[in-house]
């Protein structure tokens, strides 16, 4: 390997490790607002009654379902269910990837031609299975928009809900 592929490798894992944070701090802001909207949905709007067990959702899974229902079944929620909808589903996407940077490890802390490759474990019942995954640097802007789009359209979802159905004291 010459001197300015060395210098390539040794630039891109610290590039991975902006990445994965960057993805990892703005799935937290963003999953804040989806807490929000959780909140507003079961205390405000009649969300409760389409609840599990009466319980607002903690996981991820159980708030994108239950947000699911009732951005289609809630009246209240009409004017916001497209939206709603669109973000929740755009949120999952960036989830998957959110979770796989959390629980995949890499395979060579060098890339090949700009790609990482990873595995995650798949933990079952009664058996694990491997599941491997990859991400291309070259990837990056893309992310880098959708996943700061999605933090601002989250918030603005926050803000028209809060107008709408939280009374200031």
């Amino acid at each position: 390997m010459d001197e300015e592929n060395d210098d390539a490798a040794y630039q891109e894992f610290p590039q991975l490790t902006s990445i994965v944070g960057f993805v990892v701090i703005n799935w937290s802001q963003i999953e804040r607002q989806i807490d929000n909207w959780v909140m507003v949905a079961f205390n405000s709007c009649g969300g409760k009654a389409l609840s599990k067990k009466g319980e607002m959702p903690k996981m991820f899974t159980g708030k994108k379902e239950f947000l699911g229902r009732c951005f289609q079944r809630l009246p209240l929620l009409a004017p916001f269910r497209d939206e709603g909808l669109h973000l929740v589903a755009e949120a999952y996407k960036i989830s998957l990837l959110r979770n796989n940077f959390i629980h995949g490890t890499l395979n060579d802390l060098t890339a090949t031609n700009g790609v990482f490759n990873f595995q995650r474990l798949v933990h079952g019942a009664k058996s694990h299975q491997v599941v491997s995954f990859s991400y291309a640097l070259a990837d990056w802007p893309t992310l880098e928009h959708s996943v700061s789009a999605l933090l601002h359209d989250c918030g603005v979802l926050s803000e028209k809900l809060a107008a709408t159905f939280l009374k200031k004291k």
